[in-house]
C-alpha cells in the first residue's frame, strides 16, 4: 500500500543544529504534492514555533497539519482550525511538583506566554555544572522565564489558562538513573517521556502524537498502513508504533530506535529529506 501521509517530529529530526529546515528538506516536502501525499509536523513544541516552521516550508497555497504539544493540540495550516485535548489540572500539577522535588529536579511549568521554573539552589548548581554550554538548550528563548518557589505561586493561572506541559530537567546522567524510579511513582494515567539529554516531560497516557496522528489521518480517509513517520525520542514512540513506515534518525535515542522499521541519516545530514527522496524515486 502506498504512503498518503508523512509526519515528522521537529527537534532532532527535521531541523538541523542551526534550528532550521534545510532547502533540500523544504524542496522534497514540496514534491510530496505531486504524489498526493500530505505532510504534518508532530512535535512537543507549542503552536507558535511550529506555525513559523510551517510558514517557512509553504509556497502560499499549501496545507499542512500541525500536531503540537505531543498531541494536545492539532491545527490545520493555514486555516488554523483547532482540535484540543485534555491537559493537566492544578491538582495533578501539584503531584508532579512533589515528584520532581522528591528527585531534586528542576520543574518547568510551560504556558504559551511564560515558562515558570522551580529548582532548589543546590540542584540548580549541579545542573549548571553538568550541562555547561548546553544549559537550558531546550528553552524557547523567545519566551520569558520566571522563577517560582512552588506551583502554588501560579495557582491563579490554572483558573484562567491551560498549562501546556510540565517538564523536568537535571544532569543527563542523573536523569537517566532516576527516570524509571519516577515512573514507578506515577499514576497509570501519566507517562514520563525522555525527549532530550536531561529533559523529561509529563504526558497524559491517552494524549499522544500517535493518537493525534490517527485522528488527523482519519479526517482524510488515511489509515495507519498509509503513514510514514520520522522521529528521534521517546515522545515519538506512540506514532512510531502505529505507522506502516517508522523511521528513526541516526542521532535518535535507543528507546526510539527499538520501535523503528527503518533508519535514516542524522538531522544534520538531512536524514528526513534523504529518506523521502529515496521513497519518491521508488515510485517512478
Amino acid at each position: 500500500m502506498s504512503i498518503k501521509l508523512i509526519a515528522s517530529d521537529i527537534d532532532g529530526t527535521i531541523i538541523n543544529e542551526n534550528r532550521e529546515i534545510s532547502k533540500r528538506t523544504r524542496d522534497v516536502i514540496q514534491r510530496l504534492k505531486d504524489h498526493d501525499i500530505r505532510f504534518t509536523f508532530a512535535t512537543g513544541r507549542s503552536f507558535d514555533s511550529t506555525y513559523l516552521l510551517a510558514q517557512s516550508i509553504s509556497n502560499g497555497d499549501d496545507t499542512y497539519g500541525l500536531i503540537c504539544l505531543n498531541g494536545q493540540e492539532t491545527y490545520e495550516f493555514p486555516s488554523l482550525i483547532k482540535t484540543q485535548k485534555e491537559t493537566l489540572t492544578f491538582e495533578e500539577s501539584v503531584k508532579m511538583m512533589e515528584l520532581g522535588e522528591k528527585f531534586y529536579l528542576g520543574i518547568m511549568y510551560c504556558y504559551d506566554d511564560v515558562i515558570y521554573f522551580q529548582m532548589d539552589d543546590l540542584s540548580y548548581r549541579d545542573y549548571m555544572i553538568a550541562m555547561g554550554d548546553d544549559v537550558k538548550r531546550f528553552f524557547n528563548m523567545n519566551i520569558e522565564t520566571v522563577e517560582i518557589k512552588s506551583v502554588y505561586d501560579i495557582q491563579h493561572r490554572f483558573e484562567t489558562d491551560r498549562i501546556q506541559k510540565i517538564a523536568y530537567i537535571q544532569a543527563p546522567q542523573y536523569m537517566d538513573l532516576v527516570v524509571n524510579r519516577m515512573r514507578e511513582s506515577l499514576d497509570e494515567k501519566f507517562e514520563l517521556l525522555q525527549v532530550g539529554p536531561g529533559w523529561t516531560e509529563v504526558a497524559i497516557h491517552d494524549v499522544t502524537k500517535g493518537a493525534a496522528l490517527i485522528e488527523y489521518a482519519a479526517k482524510y480517509g488515511i489509515t495507519p498502513d498509509e503513514i510514514m513517520v520520522f522521529g528521534d525520542s521517546e515522545n515519538d514512540i506512540s506514532m512510531l508504533k502505529i505507522a506502516k513506515v517508522a523511521v528513526v534518525m541516526e542521532n535518535g535515542m535507543e528507546s526510539a530506535k527499538a520501535h523503528a522499521t527503518d533508519f535514516t541519516l542524522s538531522n544534520d545530514d538531512d536524514g528526513v529529506a534523504v529518506y523521502i527522496e529515496k521513497y519518491l524515486d521508488s515510485l517512478k
